[in-house]
């Protein structure tokens, strides 16, 4: 057995491993992002790409099956999955339907194209002002009303 101590405190047993490289966690003594990587699975992957759209549904599903083993593609999916946060959800799923038309199925790829469609976009239209008495205008400011 293994036991850990915190300031003279018994906090942990865990039973040794003698396996080399191996280790014995409890799974409550894991840090909460861990446990959070703990309870992700491809259908619950699929099923958040869905609520952002039927173009990042696919892509997500065309990463997991990328890969040996869908476990590997779970950081690359989340990371894609994370970009709904930054990105309009129309302008993510035009450019997952790019990424996945190019079979180019990892995250970097999605963000580069997010940041180039970004770019093709107009830019922003610039509020006026309305038309008020109480609003000066640049004449105000010139060097005329200066003592």
């Amino acid at each position: 057995m293994v036991e850990i101590y915190h300031h003279g405190k018994s906090v942990a047993i865990h039973p040794r491993n003698f396996r080399k490289g191996r280790f014995s966690t409890l799974r409550e003594h894991m840090p909460a992002n861990h446990q959070f990587m703990d309870n992700i699975n491809s259908d619950r992957l699929i099923e958040w790409a869905s609520k952002i759209g039927p173009q990042t549904a696919n892509l997500v599903k065309a990463t997991l099956q990328s890969r040996p083993f869908p476990e590997q593609a779970y950081r690359s999916c989340l990371g894609m999955l994370s970009l709904a946060k930054k990105y309009n959800h129309a302008l993510l799923e035009q450019a997952c339907q790019a990424v996945f038309e190019a079979k180019e199925f990892f995250y970097k790829a999605l963000a580069e194209e997010l940041i180039y469609l970004q770019k093709q976009l107009p830019p922003p239209t610039v509020e006026t002002l309305p038309t008020h008495a109480n609003i000066r205008g640049p004449e105000y400011y010139q060097e005329r009303h200066l003592p």
